[in-house]
């Protein structure tokens, strides 16, 4: 299994997002309006959306070769979440689009948006 590129940046801490893929969550109304939920099933997984800017052309080039090494959205690899250094075993949930950042140089910008594939039950869902 391919492990996520070292880029030269770290992503944005403004914007970086974690949420669950599904609601995990059964629920059914009776005529009196209560209500009875209950989990579906116990190990949720999550997605996250991270963006990098000012990236480099080499850091471009690494994740356009890593997206090919991958196959694009249906392959899977090992990415440790900056903001807790945990690793997931995830895949791209949309394929990559670059944003050029100016005209001068020759800076990129990107958002990621991966899902969990396995998701640990073990780990807090909030």
């Amino acid at each position: 299994m391919a492990n996520y590129p070292t880029l030269s940046k770290l992503p944005n801490i403004a914007g970086f997002t974690k949420e669950l893929t599904s609601n995990p969550t059964i629920s059914s109304t009776f005529e009196n309006g209560m209500e009875l939920t209950r989990n579906r099933y116990t190990a949720v997984s999550k997605k996250w959306a991270l963006k990098y800017s000012f990236l480099t052309d080499n850091d471009k080039y690494l994740l356009e070769e890593f997206e090919k090494t991958v196959a694009y959205r249906s392959g899977s690899f090992k990415w440790t979440n900056p903001s807790n250094n945990i690793e997931y075993e995830v895949r791209f949930a949309v394929s990559l689009k670059f944003v050029r950042e100016n005209t001068i140089d020759e800076m990129w910008s990107i958002s990621i948006s991966i899902n969990e594939i396995r998701p640990n039950s073990e780990e807090d869902i909030s």
